[in-house]
């Protein structure tokens, strides 16, 4: 039966499953990113979430209130941590030092493979579609892990009261 699940998975599933391990690994590297480049991860993986939650329930309310009580936890979260020390900010370039780390990876790679699981779950089992508790479960799991990107977004984000010299070495961004 596994074979055939993943027979019947579009190509351009695995298309993005090699673009996230892509940049997972990239970002597992020290490197420095822009504002826009802190923000684009978070981002797409709120988008891949909400996708994920609107594809499989459509408009259902507790789908919706469970994202998003899980999400605003996790941001509440990162708000009563201090500014992260192994982040650093130049105002001169407006660019982040940041220390290379698997948690994106391993975030990224959870997403995907939960929203994947989902998807056969549901096909194989179309009545978790109006499963209350399952539903509630699939929009914290989503909830949380995007909500996780964004509170590391908001972490590094607050570490810019940390200064840089004018200019940084050259890094791997």
């Amino acid at each position: 039966m596994l074979i055939e699940i993943v027979r019947h998975t579009p190509a351009w599933v695995f298309a993005l499953l090699a673009g996230l391990v892509w940049l997972g690994i990239r970002r597992s590297r020290p490197g420095e990113v822009s504002r826009g480049q802190l923000l684009a991860v978070p981002v797409a993986m709120t988008g891949l979430s909400l996708a994920g939650l609107a594809q499989s329930f459509g408009a259902d309310v507790v789908a919706i209130v469970a994202w998003t009580t899980a999400y605003g936890a996790m941001l509440a979260l990162s708000l009563g941590r201090p500014p992260r020390n192994d982040v650093q900010y130049s105002f001169a370039s407006k660019r982040f030092r940041v220390p290379g780390s698997w948690l994106p990876l391993a975030l990224m790679m959870t997403i995907f493979f939960t929203r994947y699981a989902v998807a056969v779950t549901l096909v194989l089992q179309p009545a978790l579609s109006r499963d209350t508790g399952f539903v509630a479960a699939v929009g914290l799991v989503y909830g949380l892990l995007s909500g996780g990107f964004a509170a590391r977004a908001a972490m590094t984000w607050r570490s810019a009261s940390r200064r840089l010299p004018a200019s940084l070495p050259a890094a791997v961004a």
